[in-house]
């Protein structure tokens, strides 16, 4: 028989019991830390207690996450952080936007943006990679993401009513409609992580909830976006061979969602939706200030500005400007498309970067969906992809080019990688990847 020693985990103690040993999982005081700050970043109950923002609650978790980190960082994956190809792709894409910056139409913005609102991305992908080093931790940090999402979607519901009427619903100041439903189709595969038996049956139950109130809440913002991101989801889940959501779950998730949108439907106002198939009416296809012209100026701004690009966070400020010289309506719009976000705001190198990254999360998740060696990492790599599919599409209709939904992918991504990496290293059985 072949032998073979592997790293021994920290989160995991031996207890000798009569029948024999048994290894029972406990996890570092930081370890909790940080999912209470997961939770607050992807989730944001600050939104719906708003008694919590002076409090600053994020700044709070986010310095105690790194307190207890460094005090128990004997418990953190020992690879290095830069030496996952992900992440070293990610630290090019911030020096990149971080050279843009002496070329910004507006230093003052792109310097905060990146001290004040990107800083805690960086940190949070830091984190996650360091302190998520196991399949088990894996999954919990994605169940706080379903928790945080299914406590947004109940509460969104309770605050505008089911029946969202003439209004797009949304909660809070920081989502309009639009980002609201790419939150949460970004979340929705991975409800269908913890439908299965094996899981405790709390986690089947809110599991249940998010699969039935998230639809709801997608239609109820009437967001164009979010609603072809839905789509693309909904038809990939339920027509492709699934090795974690079984016919039978997939009917009763069917028949579920079917009943909430038949109680909800027929007095829900859809209005906005319905131009979809009305194009040609559109003010975003012909108008000044639509989308197709957005994106045109923005693509011009790419080119003008190739290497430099305009400057982190500063597209609205140059689009002014842009229409002022050419004596357009002076509006200062957002580009309402990741791709060009970025590309305008960081230029070429950086658009490249930021493709490269989203591809190669495509392929990790992909791999751990044929790896079959760590159990449940397969499952957890094919709603990933999934998931990343949906958000993908919904960041191409928003400007969600820094997005920490994005990062939460990027950040699952270079973990799921290193675990692949550290169990091939450790198992004589690579031959079954």
């Amino acid at each position: 028989m072949t032998t073979f020693k592997s790293r021994p985990n920290p989160d995991e103690r031996i207890i000798t019991f009569p029948q024999g040993i048994i290894t029972k999982s406990s996890y570092p005081f930081s370890f909790y830390v940080f999912l209470l700050w997961t939770i607050v970043l992807l989730g944001r109950p600050q939104d719906i207690f708003v008694f919590l923002v002076p409090y600053r609650p994020a700044l709070i978790l986010i310095l105690l996450t790194l307190i207890s980190y460094w005090f128990q960082r004997s418990h953190s994956r020992p690879e290095s952080f830069i030496s996952n190809p992900q992440n070293k792709l990610f630290i090019a894409l911030l020096c990149v936007m971080c050279f843009s910056v002496p070329f910004s139409y507006y230093r003052r913005a792109s310097t905060l943006f990146l001290l004040q609102v990107f800083s805690n991305a960086v940190i949070f992908l830091f984190l996650f990679y360091k302190m998520v080093d196991s399949e088990r931790k894996l999954r919990d940090v994605i169940f706080i993401g379903c928790v945080g999402t299914t406590i947004y979607a109940l509460f969104v519901l309770i605050k505008n009513g089911v029946l969202a009427g003439s209004e797009r619903i949304y909660i809070g100041e920081m989502y309009d409609p639009n980002d609201l439903a790419y939150f949460m189709v970004s979340f929705l595969p991975f409800g269908f992580l913890f439908l299965s038996r094996g899981n405790a049956l709390y986690r089947r139950i809110l599991s249940i909830a998010m699969l039935v109130m998230s639809p709801i809440v997608i239609l109820s913002t009437q967001s164009r976006g979010g609603f072809i991101a839905m789509c693309f989801v909904s038809i990939w889940l339920m027509a492709s061979k699934s090795l974690t959501v079984k016919r039978g779950y997939k009917m009763i998730a069917i028949v579920l969602i079917l009943i909430g949108l038949i109680v909800v439907l027929p007095d829900m106002n859809l209005s906005h939706l319905s131009s979809i198939t009305q194009l040609e009416t559109d003010y975003n296809m012909f108008d000044e200030t639509g989308r197709l012209a957005i994106w045109r100026e923005g693509i011009s701004l790419m080119i003008s500005y190739p290497f430099t690009g305009v400057g982190v966070n500063c597209f609205q400020e140059a689009i002014g400007r842009y229409r002022a010289e050419q004596n357009l309506q002076e509006t200062w719009q957002t580009s309402h498309n990741s791709l060009i976000q970025i590309g305008t705001e960081t230029g070429i190198i950086g658009l490249c970067l930021y493709l490269i990254i989203t591809i190669k999360a495509f392929n990790i998740f992909n791999r751990a969906r044929k790896f079959r060696f760590l159990d449940g990492l397969a499952s957890i790599g094919e709603m990933a992809k999934i998931g990343f599919l949906g958000n993908f599409i919904g960041s191409m209709f928003l400007s969600q080019a820094y997005s920490i939904y994005w990062i939460f992918y990027l950040a699952l991504s270079s973990c799921i990688q290193g675990l692949i990496e550290n169990s091939r290293q450790n198992s004589p059985y690579d031959h079954l990847d």
